[in-house]
């Protein structure tokens, strides 16, 4: 297996053995399981596609090496992922690529008050207008297209578009995934087929989300508008 495409700079399908602890990434880059309490490990159980996915309880997470790679300055990114949750509440963060501070120019993909959320600099610039559903899986993604970010929910557009100039950067072990900043704002449930693209956004608009695991050489359909 491969990364999909030129402009992706992390895949995990996460298609281990049941309990496996240490992430793969087509990429190539390190991921660390992180187990402060709770549960972080793959899980055979539950997944979107393949046969695992990786299964998150409060506080476990991962996170990656802080590569420049996860820097995306002034261009073109996309994040996405499939997640499932049995639990909704206020702070779970499923990405977040702030080291032990709130402020600066990082990304945080979270929920505040059950309603999915994109934080950059400490501030929540777009916010959803309903709860995020529960016990289902659903496919999310940030996108920016020159200065304009997007947040999509199963493919729907989130609230409005945000005018984004930001020159992002990334913390030390950073990404998490399945946890917050501070490291007590984890999800309870699976996350599956997490992908990050640096110079491209894979999406404009709204779109039908991916019935499929990417694939090697960009065979996964990719909308444009």
């Amino acid at each position: 297996m491969a990364v999909d495409d030129g402009y992706t700079k992390a895949l995990l399908h996460f298609d281990l053995a049941d309990a496996s602890t240490t992430p793969i990434d087509e990429s190539g880059k390190t991921w660390t399981r992180a187990v402060p309490s709770g549960t972080s490990e793959a899980d055979t159980a539950a997944y979107k596609f393949g046969t695992a996915s990786w299964k998150f309880a409060p506080h476990g997470y991962i996170y990656a090496d802080g590569s420049a790679d996860f820097a995306f300055g002034t261009g073109d990114f996309t994040i996405d992922f499939q997640v499932y949750l049995t639990a909704i509440g206020n702070g779970p963060t499923f990405i977040d690529f702030r080291p032990s501070t709130s402020a600066g120019n990082y990304i945080s993909i979270w929920q505040n008050n059950s309603k999915l959320n994109l934080e950059v600099n400490g501030s929540n610039v777009i916010t959803d207008t309903v709860n995020f559903p529960q016990n289902e899986w659903v496919h999310v993604a940030v996108a920016r297209s020159g200065t304009s970010t997007k947040l999509f929910k199963g493919g729907v557009q989130v609230a409005s578009t945000w005018t984004d100039s930001t020159n992002y950067i990334v913390g030390a072990n950073r990404p998490a995934v399945g946890n917050g900043y501070n490291l007590s704002y984890g999800i309870t449930g699976w996350i599956d087929e997490l992908r990050i693209s640096k110079g491209i956004a894979r999406w404009t608009a709204d779109f039908t989300p991916p019935i499929a695991a990417y694939q090697p050489g960009g065979c996964q359909v990719i909308m444009f508008s």
